[in-house]
């Protein structure tokens, strides 16, 4: 017995030592080189059947997450994100060298064909009721102001009087004006304007600084905000939900590439030279734990056992 557990310990012993080797590492290297190209010759539907892979998108359920102390360090990381980027001097046109802007704005010289959906929502947009407000008050301080200069004496007096009825006279052209303007918006004869102007507005916003778009977050906020988020996160319809929609999006993806191998969407040869030896280092340091050395000297005794 003595003897057979010195046996076992002096493998386990071997085990490790040839695991820090450097030779252990080349050939562990060259081993899984052979097999992610391996892999990648195949096609996707030979790696794991779609049965395989809804039994995998199907257990990943919101449940799995700890809501809280993501929340926690979430908010701490939200944080330090912000007081980072309000020290930011620049804007998100810097990660774009001068050929990226170039097609960019290519792109969106092309002319916007807006279907009937679009057309829909950019009248809810234009006709929701703070564009109303908005309108209504910048019209009513327009004719106010037209009517003190005309009348100095009175008409200041007489607008105060008069408000609520200006008002109201004002909103009913405001909503006219507005569907004026969504039928002018989304009118294919202007299709060129609206393509500037959506133009126009990406380059400010790519070329503004970061920090002016960022907006105070108040702890009142962050924590309303935080309760809503948990709230969503624990809903026993959002977890329904988000597994039919996961099984969903993964069955549309499985079905399209099934017959595709990874080659076709790799550069095998570049991801082996950069992938391979890190996660090759961190598979020695895994194996070479406690619970992994354990593991492979059970299995090493197992086969020994049966040898002898």
């Amino acid at each position: 017995m003595a003897k057979k557990t010195e046996k076992i310990k002096s493998s386990k012993n071997s085990l490790s030592e040839r695991m820090q080797s450097p030779a252990f590492r080349e050939h562990l290297i060259k081993t899984l080189s052979a097999w992610v190209n391996d892999l990648a010759k195949k096609p996707i539907g030979e790696l794991f059947s779609k049965e395989e892979g809804r039994a995998v998108v199907g257990s990943l359920s919101l449940r799995l997450l700890k809501v809280q102390a993501l929340l926690k360090y979430g908010d701490e990381l939200a944080k330090l994100a912000e007081k980072k980027l309000k020290r930011h001097k620049g804007s998100l046109g810097d990660f774009l060298d001068k050929p990226s802007k170039k097609v960019l704005l290519s792109v969106l010289a092309d002319e916007v064909d807006l279907g009937e959906g679009a057309k829909e929502v950019i009248g809810r947009v234009m006709k929701a009721p703070f564009m109303e407000a908005l309108y209504t008050d910048v019209l009513h301080v327009t004719v106010v102001g037209i009517y003190k200069k005309l009348n100095p004496v009175f008409g200041g007096l007489a607008a105060k009087v008069l408000e609520t009825q200006i008002k109201g006279i004002i909103q009913i052209f405001v909503k006219v004006a507005l569907d004026r303007a969504h039928a002018f918006v989304v009118d294919p004869a202007h299709a060129g304007l609206l393509t500037d102007f959506i133009r126009d507005i990406t380059i400010i916003t790519i070329d503004e600084p970061i920090a002016l778009w960022l907006m105070d977050s108040k702890p009142a906020r962050r924590k309303h905000l935080n309760t809503a988020i948990k709230t969503a996160l624990e809903s026993e319809a959002l977890q329904k939900s988000a597994i039919e929609i996961s099984l969903a999006i993964y069955d549309a993806v499985y079905d399209a590439l099934k017959e595709y191998t990874l080659e076709e969407f790799i550069h095998v040869k570049d991801a082996l030279k950069g992938l391979v030896p890190p996660i090759t280092d961190v598979l020695l340091r895994e194996l070479s734990g406690s619970i992994w050395q354990d593991f492979l000297s059970s299995e090493i005794q197992t086969i020994t056992g049966k040898v002898s």
